[in-house]
């Protein structure tokens, strides 16, 4: 009967620390993931803040990469924010990943034909994105013809705004198509 009992409680002592076990497994796991998250919120941040000098407009930009990475159902507003090829690229790269951001507005930035570019690719891998708003920045004939491209693997996007660029009559042709 001792010896039953002592299986018993040997028994039990292994289902708690298994638990044990599994619970800080679990936490370790959670603390990578925030730790990523974080990384990932810190590098988009710092690459979409380098133009940007006004305290307010900081902060504007800083909750649009809170939604971003924690990929909140939500629309960006980023017109006006400085936000250059480079902000323009990291961007892109959230979202891809991103499944749930609806509309983009990036009017009145300084996104040249490479920035244009990154968001043509991005836009062959999200499935979110109903409206993107690129009006009145730096895209010529060569970024439009990236959006165009991005746009035959692209059926979520409804509408893209390109109003204000430096684009011909011929690649606004293109676009239509």
């Amino acid at each position: 009967e001792a010896a039953v009992k002592a299986q018993e409680a040997a028994a039990a002592a292994s289902v708690a620390v298994s638990a044990a076990a599994a619970h800080l497994a679990a936490e370790a796991a959670a603390e990578v993931e925030a730790t990523a998250l974080r990384s990932a919120q810190d590098e988009l941040a710092q690459a979409l803040l380098d133009g940007v000098s006004d305290a307010e407009e900081k902060g504007r930009v800083s909750e649009v990469v809170r939604g971003l990475v924690r990929n909140e159902p939500w629309e960006a507003e980023l017109e006006g924010a400085g936000i250059t090829d480079a902000g323009a690229g990291a961007l892109a790269g959230a979202l891809e990943a991103n499944t749930s951001l609806q509309k983009l507005y990036l009017g009145q930035n300084e996104i040249e034909d490479a920035g244009a570019g990154a968001l043509a690719g991005a836009l062959e891998a999200n499935t979110s994105l109903r409206n993107l708003d690129l009006e009145g920045n730096e895209i010529t004939d060569t970024g439009a013809g990236a959006l165009a491209g991005a746009l035959e693997a692209n059926s979520s996007l409804h509408k893209l705004n390109l109003k204000g660029n430096r684009i011909t009559e011929h690649a606004r042709k293109a676009l239509l198509r």
